[in-house]
């Protein structure tokens, strides 16, 4: 993950962390070796992100260098994840920010990075450096979330894998960590998707379909319908169409129906056409308000990720949610025999 555009990505989705020792006001200073990267570099770009009630926030400044270094200073609710580059979409060094006062030396290029003054820096590299997003931040929880408040960064890394379990992990963190700004994302985010949960109600939306024809999901109610929100530009979701295609053909005269919609965005009304096509899943409803993650049905479901998809019952209630290849046949096995 050398590259700053993957890096900033990677970063979006999983947020930072935070420690309850600091105020909400504290200062941070940086100071930067790059002496030994030849050639010596014009500029240093810091970009960091951290946490809040309301969402992800985020920085980024530049500095020339002079003499070899350059210093950053500036004000930081939370640590954070942050990573420094000579170029944009360049090679970058990645390391964690916080309110002390930090040294860093480069190596012969940006991505070697001696760090000095970040408290949590060590554990973060570990952390950052794992292959496997759930189990060992989960184990990180059980075992440091009453006394390490990287344990933020570690359940918000949890929870972007989407596996079960996230709110028994949140109540391990410490009441202090808890009351932080990414702890407070993380809680309001489980208490929207409770919403969402098995046996709630699945919220009601209306989009139109390919001919402009608005189509409601309580048009849906009285029967069995799967859900499913899907894009042209999503490989993994399209390679779910064939098990769909496989439900659809077998269950279809089983009070059983399909709603799929797109998040494709306004200039892909021609990708998401050729994609149904293509697919050959024309057989049942597609909608798309060609709005993409801003789609307000987007956001009432709380989309981050496709595919994302829920089985509901006749009544609207949730039965199934992200069922993946088979899944979806033998769930439908079960209740329409």
């Amino acid at each position: 993950m050398k590259n700053l555009f993957k890096i900033l990505f990677l970063l979006s989705l999983i947020g930072s962390y935070a420690y309850a020792q600091k105020k909400p006001d504290d200062k941070f200073s940086l100071s930067i070796d790059v002496s030994n990267i030849q050639p010596q570099p014009r500029i240093v770009i810091l970009t960091y992100f951290f946490g809040g009630e309301n969402g992800m926030q985020g920085k980024s400044d530049s500095v020339m260098v002079e003499n070899g270094k350059v210093f950053f200073e500036g004000s930081i609710p939370e640590p954070a994840i942050a990573v420094i580059g000579t170029k944009y979409f360049g090679p970058t060094g990645v390391f964690c920010l916080s309110a002390n006062k930090i040294v860093i030396k480069a190596g012969t290029d940006i991505t070697k990075l001696e760090v000095k003054g970040s408290p949590y820096n060590k554990d973060f590299q570990e952390l950052f450096e794992t292959k496997n997003y759930t189990e060992p931040f989960k184990q990180y929880i059980i075992t440091h979330g009453k006394k390490s408040a990287l344990s933020l960064y570690a359940l918000r890394s949890y929870w972007q894998s989407k596996e079960s379990g996230l709110d028994s992990l949140y109540q391990l963190l410490a009441d202090d960590f808890k009351k932080l700004p990414s702890a407070l994302m993380v809680k309001k985010d489980l208490d929207y998707k409770a919403d969402l949960s098995l046996g709630k109600i699945a919220p009601n939306f209306a989009q139109p379909d390919a001919a402009g024809k608005v189509v409601s999901l309580k048009s849906f109610r009285g029967k069995y319908v799967f859900v499913d929100f899907w894009a042209s530009w999503c490989h993994p979701c399209r390679a779910e169409s064939p098990y769909i295609i496989k439900a659809y053909q077998k269950f279809k005269d089983k009070n059983f129906d399909i709603l799929s919609v797109s998040l494709d965005d306004k200039g892909g009304r021609s990708a998401w056409l050729k994609a149904i096509n293509d697919d050959k899943v024309g057989s049942w409803t597609h909608v798309s308000d060609l709005s993409g993650f801003n789609s307000e049905t987007a956001k009432i479901y709380k989309i981050k990720a496709i595919p994302t998809n829920y089985l509901l019952d006749p009544d609207g209630k949730i039965i199934g949610k992200d069922l993946r290849g088979e899944q979806l046949e033998k769930k439908l096995n079960e209740i329409l025999k």
